[in-house]
């Protein structure tokens, strides 16, 4: 009777283990082929560009370059981003081209000089002031005074093809430091203790937030020159495409003007399809599908 017991729960336990293994182990299996045979949608680069920041921090100019520089390695991990590091060729944002609340807006010369160098998105960051608190902090009967500081970096993307904002991103992080800790400390190494420790979460998550909002955006480009039925578009194969993509065209849309007094110019109707037939490393050139006609300067946009 023992015996016959004993049999049951070990043919019970094997079945109940061989449903474990399949379930689990072999959905496992079936998951990794299936990816490392699946190849991913191919991507075009969006080619982007990071400024120094406007820092009302107090900061030094070294400290806040630095902030844009991590800032642009974070995003060039990303792989449908192309970072152009030519931020010397640009005028630099002002204090003048932001509101009160750290938005920077289209300013035709930067974004002029972006159009004409194919960036798809300038990243205009900003360093608000450090906010500075009292309180109390610990456990009790360990509390103790102590000093807390806020830490924002806010980030803004720009459309340079129609001068339209993408994105304004706010992230702040607050840091404690027991009083008798930074009471011998200047304002200054105060703030520059906050940056070590806010900043490099603060970066993080920013990037997370640019590449989340970019890589939803469609690629866009120009047709930078129509000679003879031969067209040849603004980009190559630095920025990922191949032969045989297909492109639509649109002529330039209504131009709207804003409180500001800036402009900013919409998608026109669409005028036809082109395709890529030769890749170079900075153009394509591309032939007619259907539609036109069509000239320099039309905005051209990826049908992946």
């Amino acid at each position: 009777m023992y015996t016959n017991k004993k049999i049951r729960f070990v043919g019970f336990f094997r079945f109940f283990l061989f449903i474990i293994l399949a379930t689990g182990l072999g959905c496992g299996i079936t998951k990794s082929m299936v990816g490392a045979i699946t190849s991913e949608e191919p991507v075009i680069k969006k080619k982007i560009i990071v400024f120094p920041p406007i820092n009302h921090c107090g900061l030094t100019q070294e400290k806040a370059a630095k902030i844009s520089i991590d800032l642009a390695e974070t995003l060039k991990e990303e792989p449908q981003l192309l970072l152009c590091n030519s931020t010397g060729d640009f005028p630099s944002p002002s204090e003048g081209d932001m509101n009160q609340y750290g938005v920077v807006y289209n300013r035709p010369e930067i974004t002029e000089k972006a159009k004409a160098m194919n960036i798809n998105g300038l990243i205009l960051p900003y360093i608000p002031p450090i906010e500075e608190s009292g309180g109390r902090s610990g456990i009790w009967p360990f509390r103790y005074d102590s000093k807390i500081y806020k830490m924002s970096l806010v980030t803004n993307v720009i459309d340079p093809v129609n001068g339209c904002l993408y994105l304004t991103e706010l992230g702040s992080c607050e840091v404690k430091f027991p009083s008798d800790e930074i009471k011998d400390l200047s304002e200054h190494d105060i703030h520059e203790k906050v940056m070590e420790e806010a900043m490099p979460g603060l970066i993080k998550r920013q990037a997370k937030a640019i590449i989340d909002r970019l890589v939803k955006e469609p690629w866009t480009g120009k047709i930078a020159e129509v000679d003879n039925g031969i067209i040849k578009i603004n980009a190559g194969s630095d920025a990922g495409i191949f032969p045989d993509q297909i492109f639509s065209v649109y002529s330039p849309g209504e131009s709207i003007e804003s409180k500001s007094g800036r402009t900013f110019t919409l998608l026109g109707e669409k005028l036809g399809t082109i395709k890529a037939v030769t890749v170079n490393a900075e153009d394509t050139i591309a032939e007619t599908v259907e539609g036109g006609p069509f000239y320099a300067g039309q905005t051209i946009v990826f049908n992946p």
